[in-house]
């Protein structure tokens, strides 16, 4: 993992009692007591709020309704008072917004030092009301960007975001898992309704990312969770399947080859590691393992240990316990670094043509729009005007209607938007081979060469792109298909 600030990783799950919060709260305090950095924990379920109960510092049990601290419910209801007003809503107004509304007032620090929260909001009498009557997705369509630049803005001064999903197929969990995190971490327990339903939100989230502007790579971690160690043949029948019973292990080794275009998958190691046992006592209230127990191989809290240090120490659940592949030529080592540079260079190619073409898009778009709005503003103050003078309205219309045209035409033979969805998926293609090639993962598993296989996908991502943009039947972006899509 990089070592620059602001990792975004959301824990989701598809059904509810999965400790899911209760992986999000011992992860978050496992990083801030080994001293990764600080982390901020935002509490996103907000139909179910409850990340503050394992803080028994941050709770207050004296009133049914306690006037709590704002949180995430209130700052979004600012944002979507602006929003309804009509401003101009792009990535830099969103920014903007976000330095001034000061979310950071709203962060309170527990007990262990470098650990914060953000609470979903203030739990008043009005809470659940406004919580129910939020329009999460008619904010999306007026300011898609100002999702992404909330946690970028608090990012800026935590190594690691912990951000709470709500369950189950909800617009704030589509939001949570698609739109924010780095990493996506899938709790889950071993039954079918469980497995089914967060393999779907892993392609949809994956989907969507590849299909859109965001050309950060998203890496997805699966957490089996409260597994119960009594039952041996069971435990083994649900995690390799046994004719009936899928296996969540093959799932997701296919689930990931398909994802990332890895030749093979082997989970093996990683479920080996990460699985979350069942524990009686944690039944009851919410408590911290890595907080309230002795770590002993065995322990609750060194199975949320071994979680975490595979959540942030590798480059996919496919590359635990892989020795990464050392170059000990010079001259290999020197190629290595020459074929990364051409990556790199064409990443930054990639980027730049993909945010100039929807620049374009926009322009010849809006512009077609004003042309006939001008057009209808012009005709209205001529007929206010002496009489006479007014151009009859038909001629007047025809003529701003073909103007407009005129733009939509030049959109159609331009293609801004095709050519805008052709260059991000070549940059995100080209985002994710120096982390498969570091991690000697996907096709460079086993290589005897990996240089050389880093040197065939950069000319073949390049190559899939130039035929997609060259194609004179449709100018179809659905020709380059990177790894991943």
């Amino acid at each position: 993992m990089s070592a620059a600030a602001g990792n975004v990783i959301t824990f989701y799950s598809y059904k509810g009692g999965t400790g899911r919060t209760m992986a999000l709260a011992n992860t978050g305090y496992a990083l801030a007591a080994e001293g990764r950095g600080d982390v901020l924990m935002i509490d996103w379920d907000l139909e179910a709020p409850g990340l503050h109960n394992f803080f028994p510092e941050l709770t207050d049990e004296r009133d049914e309704y306690p006037p709590r601290q704002a949180g995430v419910l209130e700052l979004f209801e600012d944002a979507q008072g602006i929003a309804q007003r009509g401003h101009r809503l792009d990535g830099e107004t969103a920014r903007e917004f976000w330095r001034t509304a000061k979310a950071r007032r709203f962060i309170e620090p527990t007990s262990q030092g470098a650990l914060h929260l953000l609470r979903a909001g203030r739990l008043d009498q009005s809470y659940g009301e406004r919580v129910n009557a939020f329009p999460w997705q008619e904010l999306f369509k007026l300011w898609p960007d100002l999702f992404r630049a909330f946690v970028e803005d608090l990012a800026a001064d935590y190594r690691y975001v912990l951000v709470d999903s709500r369950t189950g197929l909800t617009d704030a969990g589509g939001i949570c898992t698609s739109l924010l995190p780095d990493r996506l971490v899938v709790v889950f327990t071993p039954n079918r309704q469980s497995l089914v339903g967060v393999a779907g939100q892993v392609q949809r989230a994956v989907g969507h990312r590849g299909r859109s502007s965001d050309l950060r790579p998203l890496l997805v971690f699966p957490l089996a969770s409260r597994v119960e160690m009594s039952e041996d043949k069971l435990r083994q029948e649900w995690r390799y399947g046994n004719g009936q019973t899928p296996g969540y292990q093959p799932c997701f080794e296919h689930l990931f080859e398909q994802t990332y275009n890895l030749s093979e998958c082997d989970l093996e190691g990683y479920f080996d590691e990460v699985q979350v046992q069942h524990a009686t006592s944690y039944a009851y209230g919410e408590r911290i393992a890595v907080r309230d127990e002795e770590s002993d191989r065995l322990s609750l809290s060194r199975s949320y240990e071994r979680f975490t240090r595979a959540l942030v120490e590798t480059d996919g659940p496919w590359t635990f316990g892989r020795a990464v592949q050392r170059r000990v030529d010079p001259e290999t080592d020197e190629q290595a670094e020459h074929v990364l540079e051409g990556l790199h260079r064409a990443y930054e190619w990639n980027t730049e043509k993909a945010r100039h073409a929807k620049r374009l898009d926009n322009a010849l778009i809006g512009g077609s729009l004003g042309v006939v709005f001008a057009g209808l503003l012009i005709y209205l103050g001529l007929s206010l005007g002496p009489e006479g003078n007014t151009p009859p309205f038909t001629s007047w219309m025809v003529s701003t209607v073909l103007i407009a045209s005129l733009l939509i035409g030049v959109r159609f033979l331009l293609a801004p938007h095709q050519r805008f969805t052709i260059h991000a998926r070549a940059a995100n293609a080209l985002g994710r081979e120096p982390t498969l090639f570091e991690a000697a993962a996907g096709p460079y598993a086993g290589r005897e060469y990996p240089v050389a296989m880093l040197a065939e996908r950069l000319a073949q991502i390049e190559a899939e792109a130039d035929d997609a943009l060259m194609d004179p039947r449709t100018r179809s972006p659905l020709k380059f298909q990177p790894p991943g899509e």
